[in-house]
């Protein structure tokens, strides 16, 4: 807090129901303590973004309350905790925003988890990822982990996604492992893990189709990210061994995945 908000809602010596802090303690909270600067220039911005990365531990779970975010704060902290994912491992556990001037006749002010739009920035940068690297690992990471939260608040509408990333796997995997030729073995061992380019390929684009088609709100926003993946992908749409192969010789080519000349 800075200096003035200290004086203002955390002790507030002139007004007891504005004292923050008595009112947190009372429901025995540990709290923390830290005071920041006003963020008047870069060199006090940056003071706050240390600070706010600082108090934070390996492996915390955080729950971001953004109701009396001043300025550029909240902004400002969504920053550092991305940063801290990849340099502490933090787990996002929820963003709330209170809207006090969206209150009801009754006076009840609505309580907006804004969580969802942290999980698009992963998206985003998944997405990236897989796009400039042919890498699908990072998406299967967020799925994993988006899943398990979804359907443990009882929400279903990730199983879709799920599937899609898995099959999104089996295809770079096929890539990964040269499986470009469709062969009478393969046909004869119907649900085969091991499956060729053109097949992973098929089985991909299926499942990426039901999600567009999928009415879904919540994932309505992915969609454009994952036509992405379908237009990266487009050339592996046919089913001839030769046209498959020069397909992944392209893909190779444009994520890097050759081997450089002695």
């Amino acid at each position: 807090m800075t200096k003035l908000a200290r004086g203002t809602n955390w002790e507030s010596p002139n007004d007891k129901n504005r004292r923050l802090k008595d009112k947190l303690n009372k429901l025995n909270i540990n709290i923390l303590e830290v005071d920041i600067c006003d963020g008047r220039n870069d060199n006090e911005i940056y003071e706050i973004f240390t600070k706010i990365y600082d108090s934070l531990d390996e492996n915390d779970e955080i729950i971001f309350d953004i109701t009396h975010g001043f300025r550029s704060i909240p902004m400002l902290a969504l920053t550092v905790l991305n940063y801290a994912k990849v340099l502490k491992n933090i787990k996002i556990k929820g963003i709330y925003y209170g809207a006090f001037d969206a209150k009801d006749e009754e006076g009840i002010t609505p309580v907006f988890n804004l969580s969802v739009y942290d999980e698009i920035l992963e998206w985003s940068q998944a997405v990236n990822s897989f796009l400039k690297y042919g890498n699908s690992q990072h998406i299967k990471e967020i799925v994993d982990l988006m899943n398990r939260k979804h359907i443990n608040d009882g929400d279903k509408s990730y199983i879709p996604v799920r599937d899609f990333v898995s099959s999104l796997n089996d295809f770079t995997n096929s890539i990964y492992t040269c499986r470009g030729k469709v062969t009478d073995e393969f046909i004869n061992k119907s649900g085969s893990n091991r499956k060729p380019i053109s097949v992973a390929y098929s089985n991909m684009k299926e499942r990426l189709d039901d999600i567009v088609e999928n009415d879904d709100k919540s994932i309505k926003p992915l969609v454009p990210l994952l036509e992405k993946i379908k237009d990266r992908t487009c050339e592996f749409s046919n089913s001839d061994n030769l046209k498959t192969g020069l397909a992944v010789v392209k893909w190779s080519i444009d994520n890097n995945l050759t081997q450089d000349e002695p």
